[in-house]
């Protein structure tokens, strides 16, 4: 579950939409148009045995009758009502529904976002009792304030869970200085020696696959960021930072370049990993 967080801590920029052709359009700007004034079962939201993962606007509760289901929830934010800031998560949406459809990647979004109202105080209570804000700094406290009211405008967004355990890597600075360790990690703690070689083969067709998309959707490489299973297959995160393409095509082209590389480093990386643990392997028999 830890990758909501990463979705949670986003924020948002006011853009030109980057129109792309979506194969899926039309069904799309249905789905979008219904669910201006969609609502769902309340009652489903697990408030009592796991806390809420929140960011800094985002919280994601899960379902109380199946575990690989949760609902992301975005309050509405002093410069963008309710209505703008749905029609970007969807715009969101579409560009995430496209790469499924063109690319074959994988995420995490069930179907489009919609406005609901907290419908009681009640309600809004026991989510504000389970406000769990992680990996904020400084700005911790000051974001376990309550956040649901009676009739608060609420943007929700079913997602799947993801796989646990997990590891994540990125090509932005923070990120990038973890990358590799959070692979080992994955790798010593929650693979079976005798299911490693088929992680490393998949993650490194992975790695060149993604590096592929990359030429192809240079948007994606804007604070890029992928999950990576047990079985070595990635997971993409976060479709709101594709419609952020306001920096100069130079300064595109040099970050896009520079993650190129870091993906290159890391596939060469885990090429030494597995050449490694097959000389053991060798060696043991």
């Amino acid at each position: 579950m830890i990758q909501i967080f990463f979705f949670l801590i986003t924020g948002f920029v006011l853009i030109q939409f980057y129109n792309s052709y979506i194969p899926h359009k039309e069904q799309l700007a249905q789905s979008t148009n219904f669910s201006l004034n969609r609502t769902f079962n309340w009652d489903n939201l697990d408030l009592k045995t796991k806390k809420a993962m929140c960011g800094f606007h985002k919280c994601f509760f899960l379902d109380k009758l199946d575990p690989n289901i949760g609902y992301l929830f975005d309050t509405e934010k002093k410069d963008r009502n309710a209505t703008g800031n749905l029609i970007l998560q969807n715009k969101a949406f579409d560009q995430a529904q496209r790469l499924k459809v063109e690319y074959k990647i994988r995420h995490f979004l069930v179907g489009p976002s919609f406005i609901d109202k907290v419908p009681t105080s009640r309600m809004g209570d026991r989510m504000n009792s389970m406000i769990n804000v992680v990996g904020v700094g400084k700005t911790l406290k000051r974001n376990r304030r309550p956040r649901y009211f009676e009739n608060t405008n609420v943007i929700v967004q079913r997602n799947r869970v993801g796989p646990i355990p997990h590891a994540l890597i990125g090509c932005q600075k923070r990120r990038k200085e973890h990358s590799i360790q959070n692979i080992e990690k994955l790798i010593n703690n929650s693979i079976k020696p005798s299911d490693r070689m088929r992680f490393y083969e998949h993650f490194h067709d992975e790695l060149n696959s993604t590096a592929k998309l990359l030429q192809k959707e240079p948007l994606l490489v804007n604070d890029f960021q992928v999950m990576i299973d047990t079985n070595g297959r990635v997971y993409h995160l976060d479709f709101e930072r594709m419609l952020d393409h306001e920096e100069s095509e130079k300064s595109n082209s040099k970050r896009l370049d520079e993650c190129l590389n870091y993906l290159k480093t890391l596939s060469e990386h885990v090429d030494m990993l597995r050449f490694t643990f097959r000389k053991k392997d060798i060696e043991r028999t």
